[in-house]
């Protein structure tokens, strides 16, 4: 059973079965059979107590269909799975939720919909980076914490000119992918390296960034040069890389063009490597066995080639045993988006249970700071409790510590270099 092999025929008819069975109800609480207890009458959780609603956008039709209907099926399962222990302080979690289609429009008047309505007191989402700004410019102006589940920006509210005040994420951002690639390529005495980035704002931004950190691991940038988002060929860019000497071609860009790059890298004989968000199942099935592929990815979409050594292994484990359909040669889209929201929904309720019942103060600990606390189930409680986590959520995409200056607080340590292995398993660059 390995992550990202591609093959899908059984997979297919069961994720339509128990797809089937989820999509039809408005909330994250399965409907109960004749002979099962009522949902409020679960252990630990308290009838009189109101529900926490949590909002959930996704493109469930279109397009992206596959990602949002994975983060649909893990985020329903991790509130089941926390209402089964009691849900918070007997605070029944619900998901309310609501298709997006990819457009930044529909995916405003739902997320008004979800807070104003459905009474949700946070967001996740989107299933894109592309509504990512959407997103993020509205948990600003209604002052409503988002918890993002796409993108690779970092989420820095110090920073002036950066609507990400009310906005945390549950993914690894566009720095911390670099730097640990950079730093396994040096360990690994790799000198020379090419950059191919697109020339999108997101590509941009990247191709500025990876030029900018090579000399800090003593990489020696050989070539670099862009690609569109819509172009048909990169052979051109990668012929010139690899006749300045590149050891490694650092690829940068949307996923739709992963394929692209495989046919303009065939027979070159360079070794590529790319961020997750460049990684897709149609480009793992057409690999060819000669291409030398390296990536740093999440714990979880390693799979079950995951170390058990792992610190976030024991994460990774349960998650596969609660989505068993996404356990067996799911693609690496679907395991991002599922992971992510399956984080997404963990991350706000430990840094709740924090908030609700904060451990006793060490004997020297700092006193707070003076100043009124909001209630913790309220949007601003919420994002208080996540600037305020007391201990770090470990989760299957990484282990994550948000604070006041860092929105997401990944650990990079929890990121892996790995490459493809002619058997389609992952391995550790580094033994």
């Amino acid at each position: 059973m390995r992550a990202g092999t591609g093959r899908r025929p059984a997979l297919g008819l069961v994720f339509l079965a128990v797809l089937l069975l989820l999509l039809p109800a408005g909330r994250a609480q399965a409907q109960p059979a004749a002979a099962d207890p009522p949902p409020d009458a679960r252990p630990g959780l308290d009838a009189a107590l109101p529900p926490i609603r949590i909002g959930a956008l996704w493109d469930l039709s279109g397009e992206r269909q596959r990602e949002g209907t994975a983060a649909l099926i893990a985020a329903r399962q991790a509130v089941e799975a926390l209402n089964q222990r009691g849900g918070i302080g007997g605070h029944r979690l619900e998901l309310v939720i609501a298709d997006t289609w990819g457009e930044a429009e529909r995916l405003l008047r739902k997320a008004k919909t979800l807070v104003d309505r459905e009474g949700a007191v946070v967001l996740l989402g989107p299933s894109t980076p592309e509504l990512v700004p959407a997103l993020r410019g509205y948990a600003d102006t209604r002052k409503v914490p988002v918890v993002l589940t796409a993108g690779e920006e970092l989420l820095a509210p110090h920073r002036r000119g950066r609507a990400v005040t009310w906005s945390f994420g549950v993914y690894p951002p566009r720095s911390a992918v670099m730097r640990v690639l950079y730093q396994g390529l040096a360990r690994r005495f790799i000198r020379r390296i090419g950059i191919l980035a697109s020339d999108d704002p997101a590509g941009s931004e990247a191709f500025l960034w990876l030029k900018a950190y090579a000399p800090e691991f003593r990489l020696e940038v050989a070539e670099a040069a862009h690609f569109g988002a819509k172009d048909t060929d990169m052979r051109s860019q990668l012929q010139a890389m690899k006749a300045e000497g590149a050891e490694m071609v650092v690829v940068w860009g949307p996923r739709s063009q992963g394929l692209t790059l495989l046919r303009s890298a065939y027979g070159l004989g360079l070794r590529l490597a790319v961020p997750p968000t460049l990684l897709s199942g149609d480009l793992l099935e057409v690999l060819p066995p000669g291409q030398e592929l390296w990536a740093v990815l999440p714990p979880l979409l390693e799979g079950t080639d995951l170390a058990p050594s792992h610190v976030c292994a024991y994460a990774v484990g349960s998650y596969f045993r609660q989505i068993l359909i996404w356990a067996d040669d799911a693609a690496p889209e679907a395991l991002f988006a599922g992971g992510a929201a399956w984080d997404a929904v963990h991350l706000v309720a430990v840094a709740l249970q924090q908030a609700m019942y904060p451990p006793p103060p060490e004997d020297n600990a700092t006193a707070p700071a003076p100043g009124p606390v909001p209630p913790p189930r309220t949007p601003a409680g919420i994002r208080d409790a996540l600037e305020h986590m007391s201990a770090p959520y470990i989760g299957v995409l990484g282990i994550f510590h948000p604070s006041e200056r860092d929105h997401i607080g990944l650990d990079p340590g929890s990121l892996l270099v790995v490459r493809r292995t002619p058997q389609k398993h992952w391995e550790p660059v580094e033994k």
